[in-house]
């Protein structure tokens, strides 16, 4: 009776044990890898060298192409608000799930409301992002609202990575397009300069041409630097969220731990590159 009656006792203990074990699961991984994602997407200089960039090819475009530069020009400048709401969305998502992450209630946040909006007038290149972007307001609307914490960790990076998956690419797809576009540029500047040069006959002139050669291949090949970096720091972000994705049911693991690490040891290496760029 007295040996039953000790057994009886310690099944509440062990399943105390269990529940402290479940309260006190490291997810400090998490949190470093969300709150540098956060701050990776605050980066949004890439949106105005890619509005900008027709703009920089028609400076050394035949005069037959300039007009359709322009134009092009325009329909990017119409995408830059939506193109920001893309930032906005990565950025105010993964600090949310830092916090979550924390067991801290995610606060309201007045982006919350610019990030619905823009989701609502948005003009995105295609449904998928329009879409995607409705998912991901939706997720913090609610964790908002229901007053999630670190329980609820789960279900959100289940319900939105899809979503984030699509914001990435189409970020990753900018970053792409902008170093191959400086490419481009930095062959018709080569070009523009060096027929310039030969057909001024002025030692002068050639200084001067010269002079404004290296400045401008300087500025491009500096931006086409950021843009591979940058899009190094997304690739990071978009590989680290599907890893958390893959692992839902396992978030405290070590592994977890050692590749959220290293991913936001990549971010944090691609955002000090960025500053001396």
């Amino acid at each position: 009776m007295t040996r039953s009656r000790k057994q009886t006792r310690a099944l509440p203990l062990w399943a105390g044990l269990a529940l402290l074990a479940t309260a006190c699961a490291d997810l400090s991984g998490i949190q470093r890898f969300a709150a540098t994602s956060a701050r990776s997407a605050e980066y949004t200089r890439l949106i105005d060298a890619y509005v900008t960039s027709p703009g920089h090819v028609a400076r050394y475009a035949a005069e037959d192409r300039r007009a359709v530069l322009e134009e092009q020009t325009k329909r990017r400048e119409a995408q830059r608000g939506d193109l920001l709401a893309l930032h906005l969305a990565v950025e105010e998502y993964m600090r949310a799930l830092a916090r979550l992450a924390s067991d801290e209630v995610v606060d309201y946040d007045a982006q919350y409301d610019a990030l619905g909006k823009a989701a609502q007038g948005a003009n995105f290149a295609d449904d998928a992002q329009a879409e995607a972007m409705k998912k991901v307001g939706g997720v913090l609307t609610r964790a908002v609202a229901d007053g999630y914490r670190q329980k609820k960790l789960r279900e959100v990076i289940e319900e939105a990575n899809e979503p984030l998956q699509v914001i990435l690419g189409r970020l990753r797809a900018i970053a792409a397009s902008i170093a191959d576009e400086t490419q481009n540029l930095e062959r018709k500047a080569h070009h523009y300069y060096q027929t310039a040069m030969r057909e001024s006959g002025e030692a002068g002139t050639e200084a001067l041409l010269a002079g404004w050669q290296y400045r401008d291949e300087q500025e491009i090949a500096g931006l086409r630097r950021s843009a591979e970096i940058y899009g190094d720091a997304l690739r990071a972000i978009s590989e680290g969220h599907q890893a958390l994705y893959d692992n839902r049911d396992e978030l405290d693991t070590a592994e977890i731990r050692r590749q959220l690490t290293r991913h936001a040891r990549d971010m944090r290496s691609a955002i000090d590159a960025l500053r001396d760029v």
